[in-house]
C-alpha cells in the first residue's frame, strides 16, 4: 500500500486528474463527447459533399433537363401544326385526284370508242393480210416451180466445189511439205555446185601443172637424147682412135666418164619415161573426172532450175490462199492463255511434289546398265484413293505400310539394300515373294449382312492400282474393312464370326483384340488426298500441254502462210 501512495505522489499533474476523472465517473462521458464530435464532423463531411454534388452534377442536369423540356414543348407545338398541315394537303390531294378522276373518266369513254374503231380496222387489215398470204403463198409456188431447177444445180455446184476445195486444202498442205522438202534439196543442191566448181577450178589447175610438166619432161628427155648422141659418137671415136687435141685426160679415163655420164642418162632417162607415163595416166583421170563433174554440174543446175519454177508455182498456189489475221490473233491469245495454264499446273506440281518429299524413294544403281522398271516405287505413289472422304482411313489402315518400297524380286531388293546408296531405313516389298493375306469372300459378306453393305467395305476396294502391284497393294488394304461409324466399327471388329480389323471413316481403329485407338487425326490424310491432288494436276498438265501443241502448229501453219504472202 506504501509503494501505491508513493507511486500517486510521483505522477504528474496530467496523470493525477486522469486518474480522478475516472475516479469521479466524468472520463466515460468525455469519451462520449470526442466521439460525438468526430460523428458531427463525418456528417458535416458528407452533407458538404452533398452541397458539392448538387451543385455541381444534379442542379446542372435540372437545369439542362428544363431546356430539353421547353425545346420538346416546342417540337411537339411543332409536330402538331405539322399534322395540321399534312391533313390540309391530303384534303387538297383528295380534291385534285377527284378531279382528275372525273376527268379520267372522260378519257376513258373517248378511248374505249377509239378502240372500238381500232378493232373494227384491225379486223380489216387482218382480212387484207390474210389476202396477201394467200397472193404470197401461189406466187411462191409459181416461184418455186421456176427456180427449184436452178436452185438444185446450184447446189449440186456448192456441194461440187466444197469437195474441191477440200482436195486443194490437201495438196495446198502436201504442196506446203513438198516445199520445205525441196528448198532444202535446193540449199544442198546449191552447196553441192559451189562444190563442184571449187574442184573443176582445182581439177583445171592440176591439169594445166600436168601438161606443164610433162612439156618439160619430153624437152629434158630431148635434150638427154642428144646428149647421149654426141656421147656415143665421141665413143665411136675413142674406140678408132681418135681423140681431140684439147682434151687434158686420157682416153682411158675419158672412155670411164663417158661409160658414167651414159649410164646416169639411161637411169634419167628411164625416170622420165615412167613420170611420162604416170603423167598421162593421171591426165586422162583428171579429162575423164572433168568431163563427170561438168555433167553433174549441168545436171544440178537443171535440177535447181526445175526446183525453183515449183517453188514459184507453190508460192503463187498458197498466196491464193486465204489468210485471216483476226483467226492468228485468237490462236495467240490462247496460246497466251495456255502458257498461263500451265505454268500454274507447273507450279501447283511443283509445291506438291515438295510438299511430298517424304514419299519419293531415291537411290543410286546398284550395279552398271540397271533397270530402273525393276523398282515400281513407294506404295502410296503407286495406289489412287476413288473417294477422298476415305482418305483419313485408308491412311490409318495402311500405317507405316504406306511408306514400303515395292520391287520385283527380292534379288533386286538385295541389290538395292547393298548398293543403292539409301538416305535412310526402308522396307521392301518384293512382289515375287510376299505373301498376302486377303479377308475371305464369306466374312465379307457376313459384315455386309450384318451392319449394311454401304457401311462397310474392304479398304483394299476403295483405292485403284496396276495390276503388276496387285499383291503389295493386297498386303497392305487386304486385311482391313472401311466402316462408315463407331458402331458398324465395333459390330465388324468384335463379331466372332467376323473378327477382323476395322476403322471408321474418322480414324479410329477397332481391334478383335480389344484395342482400340483414336483421338486426334494428327494431320492423317492429308497426304493421300495431296497424291490424289498432285495426280490430277499432272494429268491436267499433260492436256493442256497437248492442246498448246496443237495451237502452236497451228500459229506456225499461220505465220507460214503469212510469211508466203508478204
Amino acid at each position: 500500500m506504501q509503494g501505491r501512495i508513493t507511486k500517486v505522489l510521483n505522477m504528474k499533474p496530467p496523470e493525477i486528474l486522469s486518474m480522478l476523472e475516472e475516479a469521479a465517473g466524468t472520463r466515460m462521458y468525455e469519451m462520449k463527447k470526442e466521439s460525438a464530435l468526430k460523428t458531427l464532423e463525418k456528417k458535416q463531411n458528407k452533407v458538404d459533399e452533398i452541397n458539392k454534388l448538387l451543385d455541381v452534377e444534379i442542379l446542372p442536369a435540372l437545369e439542362k433537363l428544363r431546356k430539353e423540356r421547353c425545346q420538346y414543348m416546342k417540337w411537339a407545338n411543332g409536330n402538331a401544326e405539322l399534322d395540321r398541315l399534312k391533313r390540309f394537303c391530303i384534303a387538297y390531294d383528295f380534291v385534285q385526284a377527284e378531279r382528275v378522276r372525273d376527268g379520267a373518266l372522260n378519257d376513258v369513254k373517248q378511248i374505249k370508242t377509239k378502240i372500238v374503231e381500232l378493232d373494227e380496222t384491225t379486223e380489216n387489215i387482218k382480212a387484207a393480210i390474210q389476202e396477201m398470204d394467200n397472193n404470197i403463198s401461189t406466187l411462191a409456188a409459181e416461184k418455186e416451180a421456176k427456180v427449184g431447177g436452178e436452185m438444185k444445180v446450184l447446189s449440186d455446184k456448192v456441194d461440187k466445189l466444197s469437195h474441191v476445195l477440200i482436195k486443194e486444202t490437201s495438196v495446198m498442205n502436201n504442196q506446203e511439205e513438198t516445199l520445205k522438202s525441196e528448198e532444202k534439196g535446193a540449199e544442198k543442191i546449191l552447196t553441192n555446185i559451189e562444190d563442184i566448181k571449187r574442184s573443176i577450178l582445182e581439177r583445171d589447175a592440176a591439169v594445166k601443172n600436168v601438161e606443164n610438166e610433162a612439156s618439160d619432161m619430153k624437152r629434158r628427155a630431148e635434150d638427154l637424147t642428144k646428149e647421149l648422141d654426141e656421147k656415143e659418137k665421141e665413143y665411136q671415136g675413142v674406140l678408132a682412135g681418135k681423140s681431140s687435141a684439147n682434151e687434158k685426160k686420157c682416153l682411158e679415163d675419158q672412155l670411164r666418164d663417158a661409160k658414167a655420164a651414159v649410164g646416169d642418162a639411161e637411169s634419167g632417162l628411164k625416170q622420165l619415161a615412167t613420170k611420162i607415163k604416170h603423167s598421162e595416166k593421171e591426165l586422162k583421170e583428171k579429162k575423164t573426172l572433168l568431163v563427170s563433174k561438168r555433167d553433174e554440174a549441168i545436171a544440178a543446175e537443171n535440177e535447181l532450175k526445175t526446183r525453183t519454177k515449183d517453188l514459184e508455182g507453190i508460192k503463187a498456189s498458197m498466196g491464193s490462199i486465204n489468210y485471216d489475221e483476226g483467226q492468228m490473233e485468237a490462236l495467240q491469245k490462247d496460246r497466251s492463255a495456255e502458257l498461263e495454264i500451265i505454268q500454274k499446273l507447273k507450279d501447283r506440281v511443283r509445291n506438291l511434289s515438295g510438299e511430298l518429299a517424304n514419299v519419293h524413294f531415291s537411290y543410286r544403281d546398284p550395279e552398271r546398265n540397271f533397270d530402273r522398271s525393276k523398282v515400281k516405287g513407294v506404295v502410296a505413289r503407286l495406289i489412287r484413293i476413288k473417294d477422298s472422304s476415305t482418305a483419313t482411313a485408308l491412311e490409318v489402315a495402311a500405317g507405316g505400310r504406306l511408306f514400303n518400297v515395292v520391287v520385283d524380286t527380292e534379288e533386286t531388293g538385295k541389290q538395292l539394300l547393298k548398293n543403292g546408296d539409301l538416305r535412310s531405313r526402308v522396307t521392301i516389298i518384293p512382289l515375287n515373294k510376299i505373301q498376302t493375306y486377303m479377308i475371305p469372300d464369306r466374312v465379307q459378306q457376313t459384315a455386309r449382312r450384318l451392319v449394311g453393305p454401304d457401311n462397310v467395305t474392304l479398304a483394299l476396294e476403295l483405292v485403284g492400282y496396276g495390276e503388276e502391284v496387285k499383291n503389295a497393294v493386297a498386303f497392305v488394304f487386304g486385311s482391313t474393312f472401311v466402316c462408315r461409324n463407331m458402331d458398324a466399327a465395333k459390330e465388324v471388329a468384335f463379331n466372332r464370326q467376323i473378327s477382323s480389323t476395322s476403322v471408321t471413316l474418322e480414324g479410329d481403329t477397332y481391334q478383335p483384340s480389344g484395342l482400340l485407338t483414336g483421338g486426334s487425326k494428327g494431320g492423317r490424310g492429308n497426304l493421300l488426298r495431296k497424291l490424289d491432288e498432285l495426280a490430277k494436276a499432272e494429268a491436267d498438265l499433260s492436256d493442256h500441254e497437248k492442246k498448246l501443241f496443237v495451237i502452236e502448229q497451228q500459229v506456225f501453219w499461220h505465220s507460214a502462210m503469212h510469211n508466203v504472202r508478204t
